[in-house]
């Protein structure tokens, strides 16, 4: 009489993972929740229910959006570690005292880590934002330091000890320090006063600046004359040094008074021509413009974050068994020809344009392999984007397909770029309305700043 089995409460969207039948979810956060601490519980969570799973059914993710985080995470803290190492390589090749390069390295440490915990105050995270912050910091916060160190030296070098150095350095470099503060709390506190999207993305970054910089201050105020007066030791003029090392900075010394003395004698030079000085200024400023104009910009740049997305739309009436059909066409034409690609999921039955169901539209999810495998612009997210352009032409010429990259923002769109949404509030008919957004739509496309403006309406 009729057959009777366990299914899907609803048959409007269909899935499939790699081939093979699939339900398919996504986990959205809230919007203060944080997203590594999130991915952790969900992680937990999945890994308790899998042993608990019916047989032959198995747990899969196409993209964890973390692995991109925990990624630029990554290659910030490299970058971190490279600019201290070079920071400490220049303080040691130009004071050239083991003893006054520990200084820095015991000064700047106590500034960054202060800078950490001001983030509980301010209530920021440890972010791509607050990590690029931290790196251009390493190289503000130890000129503080320096100023210190250097004129410490200049007046033990006069004969002074030590402790008497660094009084008499002190009455005459605080005053500096203090004023090197305010002026760069001038140019990054203003930032976090922006409004709108340009506040949200330079806030965290312009006041972990402002506070790292004020922070060395204090330190360069309290903690390095400290130090000074503890570590350094004057050098007496006898002192003979023949070793390498030593004859590497007399090497160093000498070259840096030429490139000195040559510097001074053009700055001299020029003084005398001072029309010539402000040519030549004028010049450098419009090679700069000039330069400037021509190089590409966008508003947020796209982003490898190792997935992306290809919607296909057929035309209005086709069957969702038409749709499954041309999607598993794509499907597996996408897994022999992308490289790079680890794992693709489709979606027959929804379109991601206009985020819901729709049987004539389908849309593809396809996660890419971890960046470390994908060394090469040809395995890029951007290169298996324009491929995608093409096997659908190939593959599938009787529907639309479109793929993008995510949004570099979450939360900015529901592709790569921005969302514009357009509200009727004068009761037009359907047919105006369209004929409104197709004046939009073609108005954008015809702005040089603008690329693909489209409508799903």
């Amino acid at each position: 009489m009729a057959r009777i089995a366990t299914g899907q409460k609803s048959s409007n969207i269909s899935a499939k993972f790699n081939g093979y039948p699939a339900v398919g979810f996504g986990i959205n956060l809230t919007s203060d929740a944080n997203a590594m601490e999130t991915v952790k519980g969900v992680r937990d969570i999945l890994a308790n229910a899998e042993p608990n799973l019916p047989p032959g059914l198995k747990m899969s993710q196409i993209f964890d959006s973390t692995d991109y985080i925990n990624a630029s995470v990554h290659e910030v803290l490299e970058t971190f570690a490279e600019a201290l190492l070079l920071v400490v390589l220049v303080i040691f090749v130009f004071l050239q005292s083991w003893r006054a390069t520990i200084i820095p390295l015991l000064a700047v440490p106590v500034s960054l880590i202060g800078t950490f915990a001001a983030f509980i105050v301010l209530d920021f995270s440890i972010n791509t934002l607050t990590l690029f912050a931290m790196v251009l910091a390493i190289g503000l916060v130890v000129d503080d330091a320096i100023v210190v160190i250097e004129n410490v030296e200049k007046h033990m070098e006069e004969g002074l000890t030590p402790i008497d150095a660094t009084e008499r350095a002190m009455d005459e470099v605080q005053g500096p320090v203090v004023a090197i503060a305010f002026v760069l709390a001038a140019v990054f506190v203003p930032v976090a006063f922006l409004g709108g999207m340009m506040g949200v993305l330079y806030r965290q970054f312009a006041l972990t600046i402002a506070v790292s910089m004020a922070l060395s201050a204090f330190v360069a105020l309290t903690l390095t004359p400290a130090l000074c007066a503890m570590i350094l030791k004057p050098v007496a003029p006898s002192e003979k040094r023949t070793g390498l090392l030593d004859r590497f900075f007399t090497w160093f010394n000498d070259w840096f008074n030429n490139i000195r003395h040559g510097y001074v004698h053009k700055v001299a030079s020029f003084i005398g021509k001072a029309k010539f000085a402000f040519i030549l200024m004028v010049i450098i400023l419009g090679v700069t413009g000039i330069i400037y104009s021509k190089l590409p910009s966008t508003f947020v740049p796209d982003e490898d974050q190792g997935y992306l997305f290809a919607s296909v739309n057929l035309p209005e009436g086709t069957s969702l068994n038409h749709t499954q059909a041309t999607m598993d066409k794509l499907q597996i034409a996408a897994q022999k020809s992308i490289p790079g690609l680890k794992s693709a999921m489709s979606l027959s039955g929804f379109d991601i344009l206009s985020m819901g169901s729709k049987p004539s539209s389908g849309v593809m999810i396809i996660g890419m392999e971890d960046w470390t495998k994908r060394p090469g612009a040809d395995l890029s997210v951007s290169h298996a984007v324009k491929m995608m352009f093409g096997l659908g032409a190939q593959v599938a010429p009787e529907a639309t397909v479109i793929a993008f990259n995510p949004p570099a923002l979450p939360g900015l769109g529901t592709v790569g770029g921005w969302t514009l949404q357009l509200q009727d509030m004068s009761g037009h008919t359907d047919e105006e309305l369209n004929a409104i957004a197709a004046k939009i739509v073609a108005a954008g496309n015809q702005r040089p700043e603008l690329a693909g403006v489209r409508t799903t309406y």
